[in-house]
């Protein structure tokens, strides 16, 4: 429909464990609005795919499509693949897509170890910083809670 706006907001936290996301933003009316955000956290021989494809058909002019992943590995055994692909028919839009994808810092643990933290809360201090906006966008603060705990769950203390 004219003037439809989606917003997708997904976060994949994978522990020895394989998911792979495919997702379309298929824009097939003019003046439409995508905005598509991954979250990925892999660890411990995690491996996940994002496949996001942002497709702006002929003469759908004034269409936004955006897209964006964010991926954070937690050791060598892990991997987070982005691909980000934009199909675009139309020269009167604006369509863009951005990927970041490493692994925590020794130096950044290492900084926060040495200022007291354990290992376990250095990471979870970065890796608050990634979750929260994602986190903080749910409404329902039993859903928040309960993220925020398996978060905790999943880092293996030292």
């Amino acid at each position: 429909a004219p003037n439809a706006n989606a917003i997708v907001k997904s976060l994949s936290i994978a522990n020895n464990y394989t998911s792979n996301f495919v997702q379309l933003a298929h824009h097939k009316c003019a003046n439409t609005n995508s905005n598509v955000t991954n979250i990925a956290i892999a660890m411990n021989g995690a491996y996940i795919t994002f496949d996001t494809t942002g497709k702006i058909e002929n003469k759908m002019a004034k269409t936004i499509c955006r897209q964006l992943s964010r991926g954070i590995v937690m050791d060598n055994d892990s991997r987070v693949t982005a691909k980000p692909i934009l199909l675009i028919d139309e020269y009167d839009v604006v369509a863009n897509h951005g990927s970041t994808i490493g692994k925590v810092s020794d130096e950044d643990l290492f900084y926060l170890m040495s200022r007291g933290l354990s290992k376990k809360d250095a990471f979870l201090l970065i890796l608050n910083g990634i979750v929260a906006p994602f986190v903080d966008s749910i409404y329902i603060d039993e859903w928040k809670e309960k993220i925020n705990e398996e978060i905790k769950n999943l880092i293996v203390s030292d």
